[in-house]
């Protein structure tokens, strides 16, 4: 509307009114009201692309001002002016202004077009921050604007919605620099924003061949299966994190100095048992396939990882030590496991920690004692082991390896399939440490990368510590320990229980670890009875039942019971005390009753130990001697010199005698004659009976058996003279000790009866075959096996004359790895039907 209009419409507006256009009362004419001057706006109508600040002004003095946005025209009544308009959209501004004594200003009008660019998308962060650290890193990104895309490069490239799309946590291994960008809906896109990681990682172990590192080695981190004997090993090692994988699994790759990282790549299962394998690498003659190396870590923590401070060392030695220990387990490098049983997981995590009782885990050396300071470890003969790996891993020959391979078979036979790399390779020589000896050890000879070696052939490759044991000192002018008796017992847990001999008045009874380390006070465990410790058993309770022998002023067996711990649970004189009747062996069935010889027959304590059965016969020291129980709770035992029953007898689980016996129908082996003493027995998992007499074992079946010698694998005969212990291990073969009158050889021999044993039997070192007066001056006594695939026995040193006019001292030997696990004590295979089977 138009200034002149205004005013035209004001007067016709008067006239209508009745209005006069002069001053009525003075009769004069009247001048119309100057109209306020009109407002004006601060920024000129238009477009812009960003919001915008209006102000509004007038040039009337003390006009005010008043303004619409939503298109009407502006009165006194519409909003007013007081300060800038901000102008965020599209919209009109009008504006009027009117100032007193003047008349309206005319309508002024303002059209902004407003064109905003969409808002920046959230910037993204990164957490962990860019930095510097030592260990590997798991980066995530992270926007905080909805429904925004992450996009991300990694080497310098400024990300674009091309790059590569943010979908979770990227591991940064190695010195990196991560940029992103985010893009949401409706925004534009995000600065651009940078994380500059420093990856320094320190070394978990090194890879060596002897002092010389292995560089460009694979290393795998392993776990043994727990699904079943056979079974490969586990990967740990995460591929997404290492950057490289193969069939065997992700794996690391060692440096030039051998050193290589796993921590922050790998998720164990806690109490699984842990390894690491190492295959290939270069020891400056070239990269070598057939390089494989073992280490043992041991028993997952709780947390899933290792804490592993100072470096750990793979090489020869420490090759040779983990293939003994999980021997039992191990089929080749890749194939270690057991069947996840309790029990299997104690043998299997007892058999790792022996690790370190052979190789010291940060240098990678033999050791020479074992960590509880009482164990002898066989230093040369391990480290000749090792020498036998070096040729093959150093490239010594172009047949170095090839040697190696041919001689040590996984069957132990020339014409057996031979292993690919040196670690199956001394997998399978602790397989069978008595083949190939001569050829093994001429190959050891032919490098010294680790002395002192061995300086002549050994009977064997077995490899065995001796533990010196508190009171092991027979006395004098007494009878050496009947064999047979089963004088040697292992627990649930792996610790080994064995009569304290000892020439002092206080006779203990002796326990020690899993790892040889003595856990009974130095005089052993006392009380409850306990006068000359010698047969010893454990019931399904893990309680331990220990007899007395019967020489000198002990006239009468004595049966004690002490809890796992040591404390006596019999009273101050024993059960059954002064009973003539009473021999020296003890077995125990499966609801935890107490069986002993009772002169030619049998009797029953009670888990408390109340005679329950007494089945009398003859007494004296020529009665009966071994005794075992099978899965029936059939009572066996030996009858010491043949008699018109027989050199075996079966009772009921009443203790009555069963005539003739279930077993005999088939015999195999040396039957004894009259001057020879029946004394090992064992019951293996078929149910057949194996007893052991000065001549031979002789195998008793329900089914036909090939015939076989009973003899053989260093089985010592003599005539007019005991037989000796025997055991049963997980895979059926039988361990014999034989030969009384103090030559104690070891032998070992199949489930059919064939000698598998070297000629002279196992030895062990150290191991020292001298002899007195035509006797042995070394011998073994009573064996046990346990869940861990290792062999105990006492062994005895005579050091005077064959005449009883002499001290003995006894070790307690343990063969590493030789035998199948077995369940363990024999009272749980008793009660579970598991005799003679693994764990």
């Amino acid at each position: 509307m138009t200034r002149l209009a205004v005013v035209g419409f004001l007067c016709l507006s008067l006239i209508l009114a009745g209005c006069s256009t002069g001053n009525a009362k003075y009769g004069n004419p009247t001048t119309p009201s100057s109209a306020t001057a009109a407002p004006m706006f601060s920024l000129a109508a238009g477009t812009y692309n960003s919001v915008q600040k209006v102000s509004i002004t007038d040039a009337t003095a003390g006009a005010a001002i008043y303004f619409t946005t939503n298109g009407t025209v502006p009165t006194t009544s519409s909003t007013p002016y007081t300060g800038p308009i901000t102008v965020s959209s599209t919209e009109t501004l009008m504006a009027v202004a009117i100032a007193a004594g003047y008349a309206s200003s005319t309508v002024e009008t303002a059209a902004y077009t407003i064109s905003l660019p969409p808002p920046a998308t959230a910037a993204p962060v990164f957490s962990p921050a860019g930095g510097s650290y030592n260990s590997v890193q798991t980066a995530s990104i992270t926007d905080a604007t909805a429904g925004a895309a992450i996009y991300f490069t990694t080497n310098g490239s400024v990300p674009t919605v091309s790059s590569t799309p943010y979908t979770g946590p990227i591991t940064v291994n190695s010195t990196e620099t991560l940029m992103a960008v985010a893009i949401a809906p409706g925004y534009a896109s995000s600065t651009v924003e940078t994380a500059a990681y420093t990856i320094t990682l320190a070394p978990d172990g090194k890879v060596m061949h002897g002092n010389t590192p292995l560089s460009g080695a694979h290393v795998y981190l392993l776990a043994a299966n727990t699904n079943g004997y056979g079974n490969a090993s586990v990967s740990l090692l995460n591929s997404a994190l290492t950057g490289a994988s193969d069939g065997l699994g992700g794996y690391v790759t060692t440096a030039a100095d051998g050193g290589f990282t796993i921590s922050g790549m790998y998720q164990c299962t806690p109490n699984t048992q842990v390894y690491t394998y190492a295959l290939g690498g270069n020891a400056g003659s070239g990269d070598n396939a057939a390089s494989g190396l073992l280490a043992i870590l041991g028993n997952c923590p709780q947390s899933g990882s290792f804490t592993i401070n100072p470096p750990f060392t793979m090489n020869e030695v420490t090759t040779v030590a983990a293939a003994y220990v999980m021997a039992g387990f191990a089929n080749d490098a890749t194939h270690v496991s057991s069947s996840g049983t309790p029990l299997a997981q104690t043998g299997i995590a007892n058999a790792f920690a022996n690790a370190v009782n052979l190789a010291e885990n940060t240098t990678g050396a033999v050791l020479t004692t074992t960590q509880a300071g009482n164990g002898a470890v066989p230093q040369s003969e391990i480290n000749t082991l090792a020498n036998m790996l070096a040729v093959c891993i150093d490239l010594t020959s172009s047949n170095s390896c090839s040697l190696l391979f041919e001689t040590a078979t996984a069957d132990g036979t020339a014409s057996g399939p031979q292993p690919t790399d040196t670690a199956t390779a001394a997998i399978n020589i602790a397989h069978h440490p008595g083949a190939n000896v001569a050829a093994l050890y001429t190959l050891g000879t032919s490098a010294s990368v680790f002395t002192p070696a061995l300086s002549s052939q050994p009977n064997d490759f077995s490899v065995a510590v001796n533990f010196s044991v508190p009171n092991s000192t027979w006395a004098a002018n007494s009878y050496p320990p009947f064999m047979g008796a089963h004088q040697i017992a292992v627990d649930a847990s792996g610790n080994i229980w064995i009569p304290g001999f000892s020439t002092s008045t206080a006779y203990g009874l002796m326990k020690l670890s899993s790892l040889g380390a003595v856990l009974s006070p130095a005089n052993g465990y006392t009380g409850g009875g306990l006068l000359n410790p010698y047969g010893v058993a454990i019931d399904p309770s893990g309680n331990v039942w220990v007899t007395d022998s019967v020489f000198a002023a002990n006239t009468t067996v004595t049966v004690s019971e002490f809890s796992n711990a040591g404390v006596p649970l019999s009273p101050s004189t024993g059960f059954v005390p002064n009973n003539p009747q009473l021999g020296p062996s003890i077995a125990i069935d499966a609801q935890g009753n107490a069986w002993l010889p009772y002169g030619s027959g049998v009797a029953e304590l009670s888990p408390t130990g109340e005679m329950v059965t007494a089945n009398p016969g003859t007494p004296g020291r020529e009665g009966p001697q071994g005794i075992a129980i099978d899965a029936n709770d059939n009572v066996w035992i030996a009858t010491g010199f043949p008699t018109q029953t027989g050199f075996f007898r079966e009772f009921s689980s009443s203790g009555v005698a069963i005539n003739p016996p279930s077993l005999g129908q088939y015999t195999c082996g040396a039957l004894p004659n009259a001057e020879d003493e029946t004394e090992g027995v064992a019951i293996d998992g078929s149910g057949s009976l194996w007893l052991v007499d000065s001549e031979g074992f002789v195998k008793e079946g329900v089914s036909p058996i090939p015939p076989c010698s009973g003899t053989g694998g260093g089985f010592v005969t003599q005539i007019e003279d005991r037989g000796g212990d025997v055991a049963i291990d997980g895979d059926g073969k039988a361990w014999v000790i034989s030969g009384g009158g103090g030559i104690g050889t070891l032998s070992e021999f199949s489930n059919s009866g064939a000698p598998i044993s070297p000629s002279n039997g196992w030895v062990g070192i150290p191991y020292e075959p001298i002899t007195l007066n035509g006797f042995a001056a070394v011998s073994f006594v009573d064996l046990a096996l346990d869940s861990s695939g290792n062999l105990w026995v006492i062994q005895q040193l005579y050091t005077g004359d064959y005449s009883h006019q002499m001290p003995y001292t006894f070790y307690a030997k343990e063969f590493i790895g030789i035998s199948a696990p077995v369940v363990i004590p024999y009272s749980a295979g008793v009660k579970n039907h598991t005799l003679g089977s693994r764990p």
